[in-house]
Formats: structure tokens, sequence, C-alpha cells
């Protein structure tokens, strides 16, 4: 099928939208659409177009009443909400990878990493070292302890020691770190966060996902992600936090909801003294007048309240 679709100038753009129901002034309709693009925005109306009533296929036109700043307010929101997501993301990563380079360094030495005898799994490792070394690589013009590392150092040494590696692994080359370990480290490294390295392993691999998401300026609030995150088994409490959710349950483990209250359960361990959660808080107080369906998120009503998020 050929791809027919042509370039619109700003005003066709707003034209188009407008005649499709959208309630807007024409000439703050064509900044928006300069700001951000007609694209972009598509995936905030989207859930306000009409469902034809016999195929269920989402139509064209919007909803009676759709506004501008309705759209505005749902872009605005997923934006803010992706900050908040990186900066939770990012202290889990720190404090993961940390655990990671103490505990093998302890047993295997600051060049250990290098061996395949760290994972069970000696192909894994195979792939991985290579990730590695392509994120030293990259580093070798930028960071400054590559860097001095290699001046000083390179005579006798081709890789870092973990300490330095780490600081340049990107988050998938640390899930993977923590996926193929050995038992024994990923079981230190576990130790003190109250769940197990399979459930770990599985929040590393959905936030991931989350990050590169949140990283490339994506659509994240309603969104239903691929990797389900698996639930503690000893924790009860996620139990019941599931079964106040009106929506089905595989929605709920694949919703943007899920990750706010795995990001909490881990800071509270991680960084304890964190407002994080207050942060979130308040940023759903701010938009809760501003029409966004906080259920298609898979959050229980009254969810500030309960005990995972509490």
């Amino acid at each position: 099928m050929d791809y027919l679709k042509q370039h619109l100038s700003l005003s066709q753009q707003a034209d188009r939208l407008i005649k499709r129901g959208l309630v807007a002034n024409k000439s703050e309709l064509e900044q928006r659409l300069a700001d951000v693009s007609y694209y972009r925005l598509s995936s905030y109306w989207y859930p306000f177009r009409l469902v034809d009533p016999v195929t269920f296929k989402r139509e064209d036109d919007l909803r009676p009443g759709t506004s501008l700043d309705l759209i505005w307010d749902h872009y605005i929101f997923d934006r803010q909400l992706r900050f908040l997501l990186m900066d939770a993301i990012e202290r889990i990563e720190v404090s993961i990878r940390s655990r990671l380079v103490y505990f093998l360094t302890e047993t295997d030495g600051p060049f250990g990493y290098t061996s395949a005898s760290i994972f069970s799994d000696p192909l894994l490792h195979q792939k991985w070292i290579k990730r590695v070394r392509c994120c030293v690589d990259r580093a070798r013009k930028s960071s400054p302890c590559v860097k001095h590392f290699f001046k000083t150092y390179g005579d006798r040494h081709v890789d870092p020691p973990l300490w330095i590696t780490a600081e340049v692994l990107d988050f998938g080359g640390m899930s993977n770190f923590f996926s193929g370990v050995r038992k024994d480290i990923r079981n230190k490294a576990v130790k003190s966060l109250g769940i197990s390295a399979a459930v770990l392993d599985s929040w590393l691999t959905c936030l991931n996902a989350v990050r590169n998401s949140c990283a490339h300026h994506e659509y994240i609030w309603c969104r239903v992600w691929i990797n389900k995150p698996m639930f503690p088994k000893a924790d009860a409490l996620w139990k019941s936090s599931i079964s106040q959710v009106l929506s089905a349950t595989d929605f709920y483990r694949s919703g943007t909801g899920t990750i706010l209250v795995m990001c909490r359960y881990l800071l509270r361990i991680i960084a304890p003294t964190s407002e994080w959660h207050r942060r979130a808080e308040a940023l759903f107080a701010r938009f809760s007048g501003k029409g966004i369906d906080y259920s298609r998120m898979g959050l229980p009503q009254a969810w500030q309240s309960h005990p995972l998020w509490k």
C-alpha cells in the first residue's frame, strides 16, 4: 500500500482539526502545532476520537466538546510524569548498579567482570561484555575518569575496573548484568530490598523500557507496557492492590500506575528520606480537575492511601 499523506501547512492542519470537532482558537492551535507537531499531539487526542458503533474502529471526528485546552493538559501532564519517572529510575539504577559493583568486586576483584565465569550462561556474558566495551569506547572521549584510566594504566589494561566501567554502562547493560550474573551476587544485591531476584529482574526489564520511552519523549501516561512486571508472591499487599482496580488484572500489571507503585516501593528502601512520592501526589492533584482519567493508568481509587504507596 502506498503512503499518500502529504505535507500540510500549519493553517491546513488547524483547519482539519477544527473541522473534525476540536474546540480551539485557530492562531493558538497553529502555535501549538508549530511547537509540538500534529503527529505528536495526535496521541493525546486519539482517546477522544469517536468510535464507530459497528466496527469499533476510531473515526477521525472528535467527541463533542473536545478542546485544545483539554488536549494540552493531557500533554503537559504526560510530560511532567516523564520527568518524575526519570528521577525515580535514575535513583534505582544507581543503587542497583552500586550493589552489583560492590558484591562482584568483593568476590571476583575489579576486573573479574571480564571473565565468563561471572555469568551463568557464557554466551550471554559474551554479548554483555561486547556491549560493555562499546559503552567504554564511546566514553573514552567524553568521560574524565575513563580518559584518566587509559592514559595512566592503558599500557597494562585493556578494560577499566568495574567501578569505572559501571559508570558509563547504560541502563539496559546494567539490567542485563543483573539478569545474567551469578546467583550469589544477585541474591546479595536484593537482600535488603524485600523482593526476590526474579522479581527485581522483571522490574528492571520493565523500568528499562519505561526509561527509554521517557528519554525519547514518548507518550506514557496511559500506555500499556509489553513487559509485565512480576508481583512479589510473598507480599499480600500487591494482591489487595490489584483487587481494587476495576479494569482487568493484566491491564493493571501493564499500566503506568504500576510503574509508579514499583518506584515508590523501591525508593522507600533505597532513598527513605526522598519526597518523590509527595511530588507524584502533587502532580496528580494539580491535574485532578483537568479531565484526565487516572483509572486508565490502572490506578485504583484512593491509591495514595494504599499501604504500598504510603
